[in-house]
């Protein structure tokens, strides 16, 4: 026999020997129960790591559900404050609309080109002055009426607003009791200044201002030494004391058939008519005391 056979011939019994005894190893109970202890630690920590993770996604949804809250709540409130802002661009839309409406009236009426309005040489001239007129028509000026001699401000409002109700009372009239006062220009001199009453809408201003100029050109009146005019802008003014300089320079030059004459409440120089004179003249000493 072949000696390098001899000697390869123990080399397969011990192999045969271990692969006979690794099989009998693996087929025993004992290696068995080895891999079932093991599929169970397994399954184990499957189980524990899908409920941390269930309860993971649990905590998360619910913090969703309430950052989702909170968006829905804020998109309502952006939706109600487009609403606001919706309505209350639609009351800008309608006064800018009424503006214009204005606006093309005194074009058509060719008030504009009128010598009242000769000092506004811009649109936006014109319009502020529109603006400054429909905050006068709250207010009217009364000329007048003695001031207090109180050293507090609360208590010479006080009484002129006593003074005032005082004498419209005088002709069965009665003052809003929300009205504010002040007197115009600085105090301290002899003359009495006029004072401005203010009311809550435009309507209560010109009823309190017709039916006491009414009132006082009754007979039973003509005691009545103060005069209730409504207020007007600087423009107004301006033109007023512009009619009424030239009514005077004309007189000089012996014009002696003009008078002022109001029209729409704007004045104007115009022939003396019988009809009109004795209601001009009581119109013109109001106004020459408000200016």
């Amino acid at each position: 026999m072949n000696p390098t056979a001899q000697k390869l011939s123990p080399k397969k019994v011990v192999t045969r020997s271990v692969s006979s005894a690794s099989t009998k190893s693996l087929n025993s109970p004992n290696f068995s129960s080895s891999l079932l202890s093991t599929d169970e630690f397994n399954m184990s920590s499957i189980k524990n790591a899908q409920e941390e993770t269930l309860s993971h996604c649990k905590v998360l949804l619910s913090s969703q559900n309430k950052e989702f809250g909170k968006l829905k709540s804020s998109v309502d409130q952006l939706f109600s404050i487009i609403s606001e802002l919706r309505s209350e661009n639609n009351l800008l839309r309608e006064d800018l609309s009424s503006l214009k409406n204005r606006v093309i009236n005194l074009e058509s009426n060719q008030s504009i080109n009128s010598p009242e309005f000769s000092d506004c040489d811009t649109m936006p001239q014109l319009l502020h002055e529109l603006t400054e007129r429909d905050k006068c028509s709250y207010s009217l000026i009364v000329h007048g009426l003695p001031e207090s001699t109180a050293s507090l401000a609360n208590t010479r409002i006080a009484d002129d607003l006593k003074s005032l109700s005082d004498t419209a009372q005088l002709l069965t009239l009665s003052l809003s009791p929300d009205v504010k006062l002040f007197r115009l220009g600085g105090g301290g001199s002899n003359k009495v200044r006029p004072l401005k009453v203010i009311f809550s809408s435009k309507e209560l201003a010109s009823t309190f201002n017709s039916e006491f100029n009414v009132g006082k050109r009754n007979a039973r009146a003509h005691s009545i030494s103060i005069a209730v005019v409504r207020d007007r802008t600087l423009l107004e003014r301006k033109h007023i004391r512009r009619v009424y300089t030239e009514l005077e320079e004309r007189k000089k030059n012996a014009e002696s058939n003009i008078m002022v004459k109001y029209r729409n409440g704007i004045p104007s120089i115009a022939p003396v008519t019988n009809r009109s004179v004795s209601k001009t003249n009581a119109t013109s000493s109001d106004v020459t005391k408000s200016n």
